[in-house]
């Protein structure tokens, strides 16, 4: 018997270890939520945004799917390629839970 997507979702949503792991990754996830948005609203492709941060597209690839984190340097130079500024701030652990 195949359970459905939503199902599942739901089961796992009620799991406080997984409600857990994911206010713990939601951060990091927002972050690369933000980096798409930003090439996406520029109109850039992964490889034109690339070549403007002078590496390769599967560098952009690995940032924008999460399996490398970008250093504030690297979040710097996607800004300038995007036409965009980063902003960065620091909010409650307690706060953001309560968001999330």
């Amino acid at each position: 018997m195949l359970i459905s997507f939503n199902d599942t979702a739901k089961k796992l949503s009620e799991d406080k270890e997984v409600l857990d792991s994911y206010r713990e990754q939601e951060p990091k996830y927002a972050l690369i939520r933000s980096l798409i948005r930003a090439r996406i609203n520029s109109g850039l492709s992964q490889e034109e945004l690339a070549k403007r941060m002078h590496t390769s597209q599967s560098s952009i690839a690995r940032l924008e799917g999460g399996g490398q984190l970008p250093s504030i340097n690297t979040i710097f130079k996607y800004a300038k390629a995007t036409n965009t500024v980063p902003i960065i701030s620091f909010i409650d652990s307690k706060a953001a839970a309560v968001s999330l």
